[in-house]
């Protein structure tokens, strides 16, 4: 299995967050075969880590793509990444904070902070605001969302259940409020949830189908029903 990453292999190394087999497959899953969806968009990057979906949604065609992600030493890796493969500096930018603080600094009104397209990947389920999350993308416009997130398998209630994290790793949750001991709530939804939270600002949802799995190692979460991407659109 290959994937946009063997073409662009620094995205192996920036990130410690899933293996190569993993990033290859979770591309297949999330962007195969969307390309319309990004050609001509701006594009808004929540928790855009090392950049790798921001880079593949420019890939795609995206005119304009937009991270925000708290920790610095990601932001760093993201920007030396897109720079070192040609992208030109006035397509992307980044900015470093909590999300729920730095959102709502961009105003609406103006065109440059206006988006098509939403990336929620592999985010909500490290917060307990998901309803303030989709509020603040759909704010600025976004008319399409992919959310990738861990859910509660085999729920079939619209719930969340609530669970602590270690701040310290890179790959968990991040809050400048909220943190005791090293460690701040998050909440693991039902797909069910989701949907539902979606639906109350008028997105319609699909799941979207997984490619296959056979050989592919590190993806047991979504073989399991413990991760899974929709669709929202409107």
């Amino acid at each position: 299995m290959t994937s946009v990453f063997d073409r662009f292999p620094r995205f192996f190394e920036t990130s410690r967050a899933g293996g190569r087999d993993r990033l290859r497959w979770r591309y297949d899953y999330l962007f195969a075969g969307r390309k319309g969806f990004f050609e001509g968009k701006r594009v808004l990057d929540i928790g855009s880590h090392d950049s790798r979906w921001s880079f593949c949604a420019l890939q795609d065609g995206a005119s304009y793509v937009l991270g925000i992600e708290a920790r610095a030493e990601l932001v760093e890796n993201g920007i030396a990444n897109i720079e070192y493969y040609g992208v030109a500096r006035d397509r992307f930018d980044f900015l470093i904070g909590d999300v729920f603080e730095v959102l709502p600094t961009l105003d609406a009104r103006t065109t440059r902070n206006h988006f098509d397209v939403g990336l929620v990947l592999g985010f909500l389920y490290h917060t307990t605001r998901h309803f303030d999350t989709i509020a603040m993308i759909e704010r600025l416009g976004c008319r399409t969302l992919i959310v990738e997130t861990n859910v509660l398998p085999n729920e079939r209630q619209p719930i969340v259940r609530l669970r602590m994290e270690e701040v310290a790793a890179p790959h968990n949750a991040y809050s400048s409020v909220g943190v005791t001991n090293g460690q701040t709530l998050s909440g693991l939804p039902s797909i069910l949830a989701v949907e539902m939270l979606l639906h109350s600002f008028g997105y319609h949802t699909e799941v979207l189908p997984m490619p296959s799995m056979d050989d592919v190692a590190g993806v047991e979460d979504f073989r399991g029903g413990r991760r899974v991407a929709i669709l929202a659109s409107r």
